[in-house]
This record gives C-alpha cells, sequence and structure tokens, in this order.
C-alpha cells in the first residue's frame, strides 16, 4: 500500500508541476445569522470543523505543491476573530455565542483552529475569507476569471 507521501509525489510529478489546488471551507446560510430564538444577534462560528481540515490539507499538501500553487478560500480570519471576541469573558459568550456556558468551549475551538491552521496563518492566510467566501468567488477562481480581487487558477493552467 502506497503511503500518502509518496501518493502526492506521484500526484505532483504527474501533473509536470502545473497543478493547481484550491481548498475551499465556509459555513452555510443559517449559521451566519441570528438564531430563530434570538439567544444571539448573528454567526455562529464555533462550530465551523471545516477550518481545522483545511489547515491540516494545507499542510500536509504545501510542501509538495509550494503556497503559489494553493489557493484558500475559507472563512479563517473571520472565524478566529469570532472565537476571539466570543471566548474573551462569560459576558461575551453569552452575547455572541447565546450561553456563558460556552466560554471553555469557545477557547477550546479557538485554539484548535489556530493550531491547525498555524502554518497556514504564518502563510498570509486564507486568499479569500469572510463575504468572500461564496459559490462566486469559488467558480470565478476555478474558471481562471481575474477580473475580482484575489487570485485565481490560471486559465492556461
Amino acid at each position: 500500500i502506497p503511503s500518502e507521501a509518496s501518493e502526492l509525489k506521484q500526484l505532483h510529478a504527474a501533473s509536470d508541476g502545473d497543478a493547481w489546488l484550491v481548498l475551499v471551507g465556509g459555513e452555510h446560510g443559517g449559521i451566519m445569522r441570528a438564531d430563530a430564538r434570538a439567544t444571539r444577534p448573528g454567526p455562529f462560528l464555533a462550530g465551523h470543523c471545516s477550518l481545522e481540515w483545511v489547515g491540516f490539507a494545507y499542510s500536509r499538501l504545501k510542501k509538495f505543491f509550494g503556497r503559489d500553487r494553493i489557493i484558500v478560500i475559507a472563512q479563517l480570519a473571520e472565524t478566529l476573530e469570532w472565537l476571539r471576541e466570543a471566548s474573551h469573558d462569560e459576558v461575551s459568550a453569552a452575547r455572541l455565542a447565546g450561553r456563558p456556558s460556552l466560554l471553555p468551549m469557545l477557547r477550546r475551538r479557538s485554539q484548535v483552529t489556530q493550531d491547525a491552521c498555524k502554518e497556514l496563518l504564518e502563510d498570509g492566510g486564507a486568499d479569500y475569507d469572510g463575504i468572500d467566501v461564496n459559490a462566486s468567488t469559488l467558480l470565478r477562481v476555478l474558471k481562471g476569471d481575474s477580473s475580482g480581487k484575489g487570485r485565481c487558477v490560471p486559465q492556461h493552467a
């Protein structure tokens, strides 16, 4: 059974060094607004588990493909900012997450997300974050449409 490292080396070699990777992580719309019971005023980003996997994948793939060939579309800065604010104290946890008892979980999620995305954060974070994490951005990036802001997969790739 080939190892993951050998599979990635084979994939990179097969692409003649011209592979582009697009890593995507986002939340569904229902989590990005106030809840129906009005226990919190806006988004709830504590459950954004895809960011851990984006960070994990980024760290594993970067050594084979390089940062310049990886485009990241994820709510990383937005989520970390929300987690920092929500995990400040019990009052903040109640105001942003709906309950003060969530404070320990919010602090854990903040640390886990920062740890999982450490290398990505050191390399400048996501290419697209916040409101730019949407289907239109993804399609533009994949189609090589450079009319917007940020990087995209070159049309010749």
